[in-house]
């Protein structure tokens, strides 16, 4: 998800020059009088003293706010990414049960990480990029989250962000009995039974998590904490967040109901927006209520292979990755797949204005679009997602490749033959190395361009366009020219110049790539990987760093 609002801009001052003396010469014509030789002896002394003491306040509060950057969870140019947190045997396998059976969603397992991205290491050759890992939250406290949402943090000296996740059923839905033979672990069901309970992972229990569970984390401490509940998710989860800074205030889409959901910046409901019925109706279409399905894990229907029965709204109301762009929301529907809009108004209520951008119908498999970003160049850039699977030994959560980046130009003029601003034939990425290059897990995402030694340039915003995926570099064709650049199996990002479309950069040699997990041996897993945001405040002169503005010395 994604937060594709543009951030908050926090604005430093840089002198570039000392402020002239105020004392000018009588003609006018600025130049400076020498009037050192007759300040008494306690006037120099003041001189000094006033110099000195502003010289250390000013170094007082470099410190400050260099000590404050160092410690934030999310510095400019971090990413946060999410993924499945992995799995954990627990105990010994009983005789006629398969290791499967006793293996569980591993808890101290990472479902969030924090990546720098400042110094990559080199011009992007295909190679696998060190990006240290600053900060990660387990499932243990949060269960399984796909979409990010960033917010900045007001007036924050570090340019400190914090961040919002919310819960998903993108990597599967796993139900448990209590422990009934007293070996001190549940027991793992297939299908839905009076005693079932979601299993210890899924969805971040213990601090009163559920499927409709947005979580934030506290961009100067880290803490985690249950931000808001989505009312009424009975189990597919959330779609997307976005923070729209315009408004201070988030919009999280509804796998269950369909429904785009409007909350305050405290996480307070507001109000809600039915594409199902509002946004057809606007477009001349039947109206098209929820079907009110549910995913009853009591009910023996619900099968956690099965994602037809965990409750998901119909495909004609479905939406998932949400952006902000001119004063408009847009959402992406399951059904074409298609991009809509709806304006928000000043007090940040939905207007009644919803319409149809462009019909994304040319894709490979009819993915959904799970993710939606837009740069300062004014593209449109949208992320599919193969369709959600269950999975019992927890290896393909979503259909794999043919899931596509793409990024749609404006309409310059507009074409009136069109239904939304947009150009209908976009321009793709080629993502990870097994063919046709379609590989992207849903998340996409803006940041800062690179130099030819893979320093990142902080005043270079929107040149890199940042995905995720499986397997991204997994090509026996090309195995021996990737084999020096690291593993093969890489779940979790790759990297690459936003002015590299197909059929340049395919297959994608001009990119970096990070692995999420650590883990280079688990070719069969699919859908692993999940969103990722990247913390980019927009300001060209962050660049050349920070600087102490110059203490003005009196005369």
């Amino acid at each position: 998800m994604s937060n594709t609002a543009r951030p908050l801009r926090h604005k430093r001052i840089i002198a570039t020059e000392t402020m002239p003396s105020p004392l000018t010469s009588p003609s006018g014509r600025g130049e400076t009088m020498d009037n050192s030789a007759h300040l008494p002896a306690r006037h120099w002394a003041v001189h000094w003293l006033c110099a000195a003491f502003l010289a250390f306040v000013s170094i007082v509060l470099f410190v400050a706010a260099a000590f404050a950057q160092d410690t934030s969870v999310m510095r400019r140019g971090d990413a946060a990414v999410t993924a499945f947190s992995g799995t954990k045997q627990i105990g010994e396998v009983p005789a006629g049960l398969h290791s499967v059976d006793v293996t569980f969603i591993n808890i101290n397992g990472s479902t969030l990480q924090v990546f720098d991205l400042t110094s990559l290491g080199g011009a992007p050759e295909a190679q696998l990029a060190n990006a240290p890992v600053k900060f990660r939250v387990t499932a243990g406290e949060i269960g399984q989250v796909f979409p990010i949402a960033l917010d900045g943090i007001p007036g924050a000296a570090s340019d400190a962000t914090n961040i919002y996740l919310g819960a998903t059923s993108a990597f599967g839905l796993q139900i448990v009995l209590p422990d009934s033979d007293g070996d001190g672990r549940p027991e793992r069901v297939k299908t839905g039974h009076p005693d079932a309970v979601w299993m210890p992972g899924q969805f971040g229990l213990e601090k009163g998590g559920g499927p409709g569970s947005i979580w934030k984390v506290d961009g100067n401490t880290g803490a985690v904490s249950l931000f808001a509940t989505v009312p009424g998710n009975s189990g597919p989860g959330l779609g997307d967040v976005v923070f729209d800074p315009a408004t201070g205030q988030f919009f999280v889409s509804d796998l269950d109901t369909g429904l785009i959901h409007r909350l305050d910046s405290t996480g307070a409901p507001l109000d809600t927006f039915d594409h199902g019925q509002a946004g057809r109706s606007a477009a001349g279409l039947p109206a098209i209520a929820d079907n009110g399905a549910r995913a009853d894990i009591k009910s023996p229907t619900f099968d956690s292979e099965n994602s037809a029965t965990w409750g998901f709204t119909q495909p004609e109301r479905r939406v998932w990755g949400l952006g902000l762009r001119a004063g408009r929301l847009y959402y992406a529907v399951a059904d074409g797949p298609s991009i809509w809009s709806v304006s928000i108004q000043l007090d940040g209520t939905f207007g009644t204005d919803p319409r149809l951008e462009v019909e994304v119908s040319g894709t490979p498999a009819g993915h959904p679009i799970s993710d939606i970003a837009f740069d300062s160049a004014d593209y449109m850039y949208i992320a599919q997602r193969g369709g959600i699977k269950g999975s019992y030994d927890y290896t393909v959560f979503a259909d794999s490749k043919q899931s596509v980046v793409w990024r749609f130009k404006r309409e310059i003029p507009d074409d009136p033959a069109t239904p939304g601003i947009w150009v209908p034939i976009p321009d793709e990425y080629a993502i990870g190395f097994p063919p046709d290059y379609r590989n992207t897990s849903g998340g996409i995402a803006l940041g800062y361009g690179y130099d030819p030694a893979g320093a990142m340039r902080q005043g270079a915003c929107d040149l890199f366009v940042w995905s995720t995926g499986d397997s991204l570099r997994d090509n026996a064709e090309y195995a021996a020219q990737l084999a020096a650049g690291g593993a093969a199996i890489i779940h979790g990002l790759q990297g690459n110049d936003r002015s590299l479309i197909r059929p340049d950069n395919e297959p994608p040699f001009a990119a970096y790539f990070i692995d999420y997990d650590g883990k280079f041996d688990q070719p069969q897993n699919q859908g692993h990987a999940g969103d990722v945001e990247i913390w980019q405040p927009c300001d060209p002169k962050a660049e050349f760093g920070f600087y102490a503005p110059t203490p003005y010395l009196p005369p």
